[in-house]
């Protein structure tokens, strides 16, 4: 399991600059993460992922690969997409689960505004937020399957939610007891 954990809310991955002549939706100037590894477990807690950019998919992340990615208490705000997938795209059949999120002002020129979610991949949203997303095309996906991609089988998102919760336990920092005795 890999994995970037932050600390509560105060670890910012930051864009950085766009290079003149950019386009004007270009808040940063590259994509923050890109996950290629087939069959692996990301992990992304605690963080704030804000401008990135990418000329076509996933301005903050961008799953290529089957990967199963989880984002658990992160903002992922402002980063953009120049076709879709403005903060994240899940491109080849990846697993993503998103929980205690917020995806904001985020943009892609074609669609998926906060999230783009393609190809037969599994998407799980719990306790999050999604809001002022934008996308040329009102943030649609037209190749999500047929339930949406959020998966209407309980039991289906029951498994990936463990699987989620499994991998930000696996990143907590660790945690000591105080001496007994005192």
């Amino acid at each position: 399991v890999a994995g970037v954990t932050g600390s509560a809310g105060s670890t910012i991955v930051d864009g950085g600059t766009p290079l003149p002549g950019a386009p004007v939706q270009a808040h940063g100037l590259d994509r923050l993460f890109e996950i290629s590894a087939d069959g692996a477990t990301v992990a992304f807690t605690d963080l704030t992922l804000r401008e990135g950019w990418a000329a076509e998919y996933g301005g903050a992340i961008m799953n290529s690969s089957t990967a199963s990615v989880t984002v658990v208490r992160s903002t992922l705000t402002r980063s953009g997409a120049g076709k879709t997938g403005g903060a994240i795209e899940s491109h080849v059949e990846g697993a993503l689960t998103v929980l205690d999120s917020t995806l904001t002002d985020n943009y892609a020129g074609e669609s998926g505004s906060a999230i783009n979610n393609n190809r037969g991949g599994s998407l799980a949203i719990e306790s999050s937020t999604v809001s002022s997303n934008s996308a040329a095309d009102a943030g649609l996906n037209e190749e999500l399957p047929q339930d949406g991609g959020f998966g209407s089988d309980p039991e289906a998102f029951r498994q990936r939610r463990a699987a989620a919760y499994q991998a930000y336990y696996e990143h907590m920092p660790l945690r000591i007891d105080p001496p007994s005795g005192g």
